[in-house]
């Protein structure tokens, strides 16, 4: 079946999935205070030890299904349902307004950030908010016990604003146990190997780093103290109806009581009004050089608030051909065999945008009619318009703040020009790189990218859920009918892998950053994970596949209590971007370990350090030290990170060719991340030869987009429009002759039109004929 794994690879994702428990339950269920040291900020002692650092690896697990399906059981019901579900909570709770109150006003941390960003459920879950997030929060719980609420906002004060800074440093209330019991035991030793693999690793790399960078540091790493300020006092709070009258509910401070306020109310309504959210919109933009410049296009575009993204599986894929109906038919002979139309599917809705011509000719070929279908006759190859070249198709978010400020994150999907290219004087189409084809066609509109947005602790207790529903999914492939399984259930295996990343991320290393009462770190806006899967031609035999992991946005925010603890923030910010990369490695170790790969397949930038040590390349130097090895791509792409004002921790041994990567630290916040081969924030895996371990929509795929574009459906059975032969010939019998009665009734309409244009004329000219 060729759209869905084999059940033996089904197996391995389900084996591979086993670390991931280990990894992810067994040590959240330790005491907060415990968590944090396995991964605090190295010491000096420890730092000067780093250089006897040895790679491990993991050993492959085995596991029966029986005892997996019975473990994987054992961890869902050991899994606290009232941790995670804020209607359990509520429950729990009991009657009235009080328990609600108390539970928001103690449990749920402040945190200073613009907006509304985690909602009421993500606020639970990662048990901190700010004023909107924690107002959301327990307006809910108010909510489920049937009592009226309505929200009122207003500016809070300087005095008590800087009171409210100063909670933001206060210790974290004890957290109910993330423990699955004895259902984590089994994960126990596999998770201290991981924990111990990946505190290594990162303090091999920081001490690199460290030595590489001595003491010029950057000196600022925290938000200007007024600019927090002023996000702490825009101040919302709850209001509940009580005996017909309106009561004050502001959990701000330790000592708030019911009735009491901090902020005179400016306006009241039962829902927080637009424009406090923060909001994501994915795009997808297609380049193409037209007339010797580049002129970009959205292809498909969509928008949601923040809270609606959060911890959603999020896929990007294409469906081949111009789309469903007699639209996209027209769309797909005009743009030629080369068009892909591309989806974005959001928990079960899938989005489509509009076609995009991949078409990679730069010039017709002689003897042949046009290529590119219709397309052709107008496009590249033609002989009535200028040519259009595909250059590029790129992955945009951008995040909108309450404030009207906007950012923008772009990953190239493909790419054919490159840095180089793109900065020459003449933009020379010969130059443009050819795109990657195997036997079934394109390669690069087939990859699969899962998306995760993430702002904090996540669900447990769903995710270990679905961890339990692994077993089935994986017998049900193998029974399944060709052609039956739903988008969902192909990629399924995929978003749970991905998503294991993100807990181990938010539930591990953010919380070991907070080990100081002076620091206080954590997300204030949406992080982004992209995970891709797709196939790499090679010379001869089957291809092989790809996995990147891909910390697109990977930014924190972190505080100092006073300005003598600024250096602490900047060291973590170093010591976060190093865990990360560290991370990324190690999963990637695991997973290929797991699946019987080579772990020398295995890519990142820690991968890349070596005894040697790394360099630093400072703004405004220019990058000598084995420079001439590198690709000019990777030049040009050193000499862009250092115009924005970064620094770069190179490997030297990445200085000598090959695959080149580097740590980047930002010019503003100190922000640091690990950079792989053409800007990717990543770990790249490379797998056996074979099919990719998820759906590959090639032009034989099952499914397209149906006529409405809402959903994917099975394709009909091939007509004879759709049989071999050359194209233009499919273009004569599926398109001209069909549309033929339309041309000839337009060309009789036209004809006439200019008889009776033409008569006109002579009658003004020469008068009327009698």
């Amino acid at each position: 079946m060729r759209n869905t794994p084999p059940k033996p690879l089904c197996w391995l994702l389900v084996l591979v999935l086993i670390f991931e428990w280990g990894g992810i339950f067994a040590w959240p269920s330790r005491s907060q205070a415990a968590q944090p040291v396995s991964l605090a900020l190295p010491s000096a002692a420890e730092l000067a030890k780093a250089g006897a650092f040895t790679p491990q690896m993991p050993s492959r697990p085995s596991v029966s299904p029986d005892e997996l399906v019975a473990r994987s059981e054992a961890l869902s019901k050991a899994i606290p349902r009232v941790r995670y579900d804020p209607a359990a909570r509520a429950q729990a709770l009991g009657p009235g307004v009080d328990p609600a109150f108390r539970f928001v006003r103690d449990q749920i941390r402040y945190e200073a950030y613009p907006g509304v960003l985690r909602g009421a459920q993500g606020t639970y879950a990662a048990r901190a908010g700010n004023a909107f997030d924690r107002s959301l929060l327990l307006a809910d719980l108010l909510e489920r016990k049937g009592l009226k609420i309505r929200f009122a906002m207003g500016r809070l004060p300087r005095p008590p604003a800087e009171r409210l800074f100063a909670r933001i440093f206060d210790p974290a209330p004890p957290l109910e146990a993330d423990a699955v019991g004895k259902a984590a035991a089994f994960g126990q030793a596999e998770a201290e190997a991981f924990m111990a693999r990946l505190r290594a690793r990162a303090v091999r790399d920081y001490a690199a780093i460290r030595k590489a960078l001595g003491n010029a540091l950057p000196s600022k790493a925290t938000p200007p103290r007024d600019e927090v300020l002023r996000e702490i006092e825009a101040h919302v709070w709850v209001q509940v109806e009580q005996n017909g009258r309106w009561v004050d509910l502001d959990t701000a401070f330790p000592d708030a009581t019911p009735g009491r306020t901090y902020a005179t109310a400016d306006r009241t309504s039962e829902a927080l009004p637009k424009g406090v959210d923060q909001r994501i919109t994915v795009r997808i933009t297609s380049e193409a050089l037209t007339g010797g410049s580049l002129k970009t296009e959205i292809a498909l575009e969509f928008s949601a608030l923040a809270e609606e993204l959060l911890d959603r599986q999020i896929f990007v894929t294409h469906a081949p051909g111009g789309g469903g109906g007699l639209g996209g038919a027209i769309a797909g002979a005009t743009l030629g065999p080369d068009t892909w139309v591309p989806m974005l599917w959001v928990d079960g809705e899938t989005h489509p945008g509009k076609p995009i011509s991949f078409g990679d000719q730069t010039a017709g070929e002689r003897g042949r009619p046009p290529g590119g279908g219709l397309g052709g006759l107008f496009g590249a190859g033609g002989a009535l318009a200028p040519s259009r070249y595909f250059a590029a198709e790129w992955l945009e978010f951008e995040i909108v703040f309450p404030d009207g400020g906007r950012e923008v994150t772009r990953r190239a999907l493909v790419d054919r020009a490159g840095m180089v290219w793109r900065q020459a004087g003449n933009l020379d189409p010969a130059r443009l790189r050819p795109l990657a084809r195997d036997a079934q066609g394109l390669l690069a509109p087939r990859d699969l990218h899962n998306i995760w947005f993430t702002a904090g602790r996540h669900n447990l207790a769903e995710f270990a859920d679905a961890v339990s529903f692994f077993p089935q999914w994986a017998s049900a492939v193998g029974k399944t009918p060709r052609g039956d399984l739903d988008f969902g259930q192909m990629v399924w295996p995929l978003a749970m892998q991905a998503f294991s990343f993100l807990i181990r991320s938010d539930h591990l290393i953010v919380p070991a950053l907070n080990d100081s009462p002076s620091h206080r770190f954590y997300a204030d806006s949406p992080r982004i994970l992209i995970v891709s899967v797709g196939l790499d031609p090679r010379p001869a035999g089957e291809n092989q596949y790809y996995l990147y992991y891909d910390l697109r946005r990977d930014r924190l925010r972190g505080l100092a209590r006073e300005g003598s603890a600024e250096r602490g923030v900047v060291e973590r910010k170093l010591w976060f971007g190093v865990l990360e990369g560290a991370l990324e490695h190690e999963t990637g170790v695991q997973y290929a370990m797991g699946t019987g790969v080579d772990a020398s397949g295995v890519a990142s930038t820690s991968g890349l350090l070596t005894a040697e040590g790394a360099v630093v390349f400072r703004p405004g130097a220019a990058a000598r030290e084995g420079a001439g090895a590198v690709s000019p791509e990777t030049t040009a792409r050193i000499a862009y990170a250092l115009g924005s004002g970064a620094v770069l921790v190179v490997p030297r041994a990445a200085l000598r060719g090959g695959l080149t990567g580097w740590w980047e630290i930002a010019r503003q916040g100190a922000d640091t991340r690990a950079v792989l081969g053409d800007d990717l924030n990543a770990v790249v895996i490379k797998g056996p030869p074979g099919r990719s371990p998820t759906w590959e929509p090639t032009s034989r795929t099952t499914h397209t987009i149906d006529s409405r574009g809402n959903r994917l459906v099975p394709k009909q059975p091939p007509d004879k429009c759709k049989k071999g032969g050359p194209e233009y010939v499919g273009v004569i019998r599926c398109v001209v002759i069909p549309l033929l009665p339309v041309l000839l009734a337009f060309a009789f309409v036209l004809g006439a039109a200019i008889y009776m244009w033409h008569g006109w004329q002579e009658i003004v000219a020469n008068g009327p004929h009698y």
